[in-house]
């Protein structure tokens, strides 16, 4: 408790704990918990009952479908929530505009998905059917305009009821389809089943007692204010999820066989655990910058000060402990299996701390009105993981696609703010965090 006390947990909770985001981001909490929790159990079960290479070809399958889930989204989030706020009077019509982009461009994506998958690895490739059976969950991602509703008004507690009762549901019949035997497509498919049945009872609550999808309304001007404003965001987004995959993907495709890409994302899946922290923390926090940033430079600076301290504690002592239990952990929950995955994990799990820095790095971005820089340093984390990875993996497989991540992670989220003038002062808190005196 010491510890957190000097680096300013306490001079925070005080002025946030009373707030309506910190009661919204509770909610949040529940949600990153609770399927934090089922998606472990079933992950390590799951990885167990398909060996390395099956597991790995259901991760490369997700990998790929999740470059086109997240391009799905085509920007709209922020901006449809900024609209929906701007013109309540005009929310059933965006709501309905957006709705409707979303379904036109998941059918698109969903044929070129096809039209890829057919292309790359042939009709008859487990990995071209495990891509198809996921990749229809794209018809379900449309719900997500409702999301952008409750988010708006601060109904959070709707969207953790609808996905979390999805997960639960899912993750318990995952968990049963392993003492059945299930198959590896049977897994595949029950990734569609989560989408789809969290889109039903999104759909569901959205609609209840007042039926308000008769109030949906198509507005073509309104079609295309949106899609300017959000194309910006749209190829940030693009940029993003491609650099995120990168590893896994080359991986797969410079790897004789899945089974590199089963112990890395083995590894992926125990060093990531920990990646709702910081959503978290800044998610709570964001209203208290945005309030002494009015205020003082100064007060701005001594708060971005004091999040960075207590991000670095938190992912060193995560990173330290990992790295020295890392072998008896895998062998713990993988049972001799998975052999290379505890020296990817004892890399890889360094990538936390500028995991943890990249997260305020983005609330100082967005405060600041610079959220262009977002593509600026995406496109430079994208062009060093593929660098990295294309000389790397052929050399040490999966634990060169670690050092790759952790390398790209160290440029995008310290080096970056070196470089630019603007975030050079970023540079300076990140170091000053680090020293261990100054706590």
């Amino acid at each position: 408790m010491g510890i957190l006390k000097k680096v300013g947990v306490h001079f925070f909770l005080k002025k946030v704990t009373s707030s309506t985001s910190f009661k919204n981001s509770i909610w949040l909490f529940y949600d990153k918990f609770s399927k934090l929790f089922f998606s472990f159990l079933t992950t390590i079960y799951i990885a167990r009952h398909l060996g390395e290479e099956l597991f790995g070809e259901l991760n490369y399958a997700l990998a790929v479908c999740s470059i086109f889930f997240s391009i799905s989204s085509i920007g709209l989030n922020s901006i449809v929530r900024r609209e929906l706020l701007w013109t309540e009077s005009e929310k059933y019509s965006i709501l309905a505009t957006a709705l409707l982009l979303r379904i036109i461009t998941s059918l698109i994506l969903f044929l070129v998905v096809v039209l890829f998958s057919y292309t790359i690895f042939g009709e008859t490739s487990l990995t071209f059917q495990l891509i198809i059976i996921i990749s229809l969950s794209l018809f379900a991602l449309p719900s997500e305009v409702i999301e952008y509703y409750f988010n708006a008004f601060g109904i959070t507690r709707k969207i953790f009821y609808s996905k979390s009762i999805a997960f639960i549901f899912v993750s318990l019949i995952r968990l049963l389809s392993i003492v059945l035997g299930g198959s590896i497509t049977w897994f595949a498919w029950l990734h569609f089943v989560e989408y789809f049945s969290s889109a039903l009872l999104l759909f569901a609550i959205f609609n209840h007692k007042k039926n308000l999808v008769k109030n949906l309304k198509w507005n073509r001007n309104l079609a295309y204010k949106l899609i300017k404003s959000s194309w910006p965001l749209f190829l940030s987004s693009a940029v993003i999820v491609l650099y995120m995959k990168t590893d896994q993907l080359m991986l797969g495709y410079l790897s004789i066989n899945k089974s590199p890409v089963g112990e890395y994302s083995a590894a992926l899946r125990l060093s990531e655990v920990w990646y709702f922290i910081p959503i978290i923390i800044t998610s709570v926090f964001f209203p208290r910058l945005v309030h002494d940033e009015k205020r003082s430079n100064e007060e701005f600076l001594a708060s971005l000060q004091k999040l960075y301290k207590l991000m670095t504690v938190i992912a060193v002592l995560i990173s330290v402990i990992t790295s020295f239990t890392a072998s008896s952990i895998v062998n713990l929950l993988f049972k001799g299996s998975f052999e290379e995955t505890s020296h990817i994990l004892t890399i890889h799990i360094w990538t936390s701390l500028f995991v943890f820095w990249g997260t305020i790095n983005t609330q100082y971005v967005v405060i600041k009105n610079s959220t262009k820089v977002v593509l600026y340093r995406s496109l430079v984390g994208l062009f060093f993981n593929i660098t990295l990875n294309y000389y790397l993996i052929p050399l040490y497989s999966g634990i060169g696609a670690a050092l790759a991540t952790l390398v790209t992670q160290i440029v995008t989220a310290t080096i970056f703010n070196i470089v630019h003038k603007q975030f050079r002062v970023l540079f300076y808190l990140q170091m000053r965090s680090l020293n261990p005196f100054r706590l």
